[in-house]
């Protein structure tokens, strides 16, 4: 960290941070907040699915949904799984669904997993990502990102796409649900 970071973090704490500042900083912090409930509201929307397609209960898709440690591997599981479970039409919707969270997830990875640093000037991500320590060329780790109106503007977006998201998996979940119902009409 540099002499002026240092001696603007001993202002901040000194002198609190300034009004105006409080102000971007509760903006970017709500829609930051906004984005990963979106986010997190999608990926249980996985696990409902997950229990659906095994015919399981609630309890045994909760365990074998959690036991996958990573968005990642909980949406390969969802991918398999269709193969098995699924038609080809509802697997290809699936597959379309689970390819349009990868770029949300990169990114609460991103906002979940960083330092946040206020200042006067910017708003600052400080990230130090083992992702790319094998890059790694000695010099500072810690990626800084200031958060400005791209970033704002990104967080809204992707938190407009999960939101859509989550419609169409609802209205999956109920295609599901209905052909459910109808296999168990024919058998009963």
């Amino acid at each position: 960290m540099s002499d002026n970071q240092y001696k603007e973090k001993a202002e901040i704490a000194e002198k609190g941070i300034p009004e105006d500042a409080k102000e971007q900083h509760a903006s970017v912090y709500y829609k930051i907040g906004q984005f990963l409930t979106g986010w997190s509201t999608v990926e249980s929307l996985f696990q409902l699915l997950l229990e659906i397609m095994l015919g399981c209960s609630r309890q045994n898709a909760a365990i074998l949904f959690h036991s996958v440690q990573s968005a990642r591997g909980r949406t390969r599981l969802l991918d398999a799984l269709a193969y098995e479970n699924l038609n080809k039409a509802d697997r290809e919707t699936l597959h379309a669904l689970l390819k349009r969270f990868r770029a949300p997830t990169r990114l609460r990875n991103e906002l979940a997993h960083a330092q946040y640093n206020i200042s006067f000037t910017t708003f600052l991500i400080e990230s130090s990502s083992t992702a790319n320590m094998s890059d790694y060329d000695g010099g500072d780790p810690v990626k800084r990102t200031p958060i400005d109106r791209a970033w704002e503007n990104r967080i809204e977006n992707m938190s407009a796409s999960l939101h859509k998201l989550n419609l169409e998996l609802w209205e999956f979940i109920g295609t599901l649900r209905e052909q459910k119902k109808q296999r168990n009409d024919q058998e009963g």
